[in-house]
């Protein structure tokens, strides 16, 4: 009985695992794997990592896991929930344009975003 118990029960996800011995790696892994949205994360090298399709700067401050953003940092745990479903978002976004542009992504985006209006404003002249 206990063993069909345990096999019908949902395993525990792992969503991350640090590099051991590296602090903020160790600290990042704890966020992530407690933190309730399921976007991408790697470690791209030390303190530096791909959050969905943003590049994040982590590190510890006052024993205390923080990440830059612009000219300052912010918690993790303020971080996460900010920008978490923002980068959902984004990559959902990019797979329906995916999959409604046969994997080619819409031609009006390669350049800046506001390449488009700019372009409005000046063939009006």
């Amino acid at each position: 009985m206990e063993d069909e118990e345990r096999r019908n029960r949902p395993k525990p996800r792992i969503k991350y695992v640090p590099i051991k011995g590296d602090k903020v790696d160790e600290k990042m892994a704890v966020y992530i794997n407690n933190f309730d949205l399921d976007v991408p994360i790697q470690r791209i090298g030390d303190g530096q990592y791909m959050f969905g399709s943003r590049k994040i700067f982590a590190k510890i401050m006052n024993e205390k896991l923080v990440i830059r953003v612009g000219g300052g940092f912010m918690l993790i745990d303020e971080f996460l929930p900010t920008y978490g479903q923002q980068e959902l978002d984004k990559l959902d976004a990019q797979e329906a344009a995916k999959s409604s542009f046969g994997g080619a992504g819409s031609p009006a985006r390669r350049g800046s975003p506001n390449s488009s209006a700019m372009w409005a404003k000046t063939a009006g002249r």
